[in-house]
């Protein structure tokens, strides 16, 4: 076992629409698919389902879940990695990507629908909003100078999703890994709506005020978090009780 991942796991927040996939493609090509353990979908069960033998050999946990559910099934400590994307563009790919897929968990809520009604939907009691935020926090709702505390404090880097290459770039030696492909971007959506859903984009935004505020944050902090990435991993070796 590399000697990063004896005290630690790397455990990534995925959020559909950000680029997840492309970080979870480099963790594979770096480490091998054996250690990656990604619970989307039925390849993979719930670490609390598996034996502690198995959880043992998981270099990567990553899925959509929020942060924190999984940390207490294993013995080693956490270190928290996920994307983000501009809220609005992250729902229009989401909603390109659902429309064709009858398959699909949440098809139902697009199928026939243009973009400007998905997002009207959004409007009925106990929709969905700051969908980031959540995953990132665990919470719903909390104010948002604990939210950016929270980011600075609990991951190890937050990356733009336009950013994952760089992240990998910088990050798989640090933890040990194989030199992985430099462009690890793959999914193209093949019919992108160009619909302009007008003065509806203002009310997105106000409803997922914090998401905003949270991509920008991310912005604004990458490059730092990016070149303090060796001092952020040897931190966390320092801090292992």
């Amino acid at each position: 076992m590399l000697e990063f991942f004896r005290e630690h796991l790397v455990v990534h927040t995925h959020i559909e629409k950000t680029a997840g996939s492309s970080l979870t493609r480099g963790f594979i090509d770096a480490f091998g698919e054996d250690r990656i353990w990604d619970i989307r979908g039925k390849k993979h069960p719930k670490p609390e389902l598996i034996s502690p033998e198995e959880r043992a050999r998981i270099f990567v946990l990553t899925g959509h879940f929020l942060h924190g559910a999984h940390d207490q099934f294993f013995d080693r400590a956490p270190a928290y990695v996920a994307c983000v994307r501009p809220p609005l563009e992250r729902f229009r790919s989401h909603y390109d990507f659902v429309r064709v897929r009858p398959g699909h968990p949440t098809y139902s809520r697009v199928a026939g629908k243009t973009l400007r009604d998905a997002v009207e939907d959004l409007k009925q009691p106990r929709a969905l909003l700051n969908v980031m935020t959540r995953a990132l926090t665990g919470k719903a709702h909390l104010a948002e100078d604990r939210l950016f505390s929270h980011i600075e404090e609990n991951y190890l880097i937050v990356t733009p999703s336009h950013r994952v290459n760089d992240t990998l770039r910088v990050l798989i030696p640090l933890l040990g890994g194989d030199e992985v492909e430099a462009d690890q971007h793959r999914k193209k959506t093949a019919d992108p709506t160009a619909e302009d859903i007008g003065d509806l984009k203002q009310w997105f935004d106000d409803a997922n005020y914090l998401d905003v505020r949270l991509v920008q944050f991310v912005e604004a902090n990458y490059e730092r978090w990016l070149s303090e990435l060796p001092e952020r991993v040897k931190s966390l070796k320092r801090n292992r009780p």
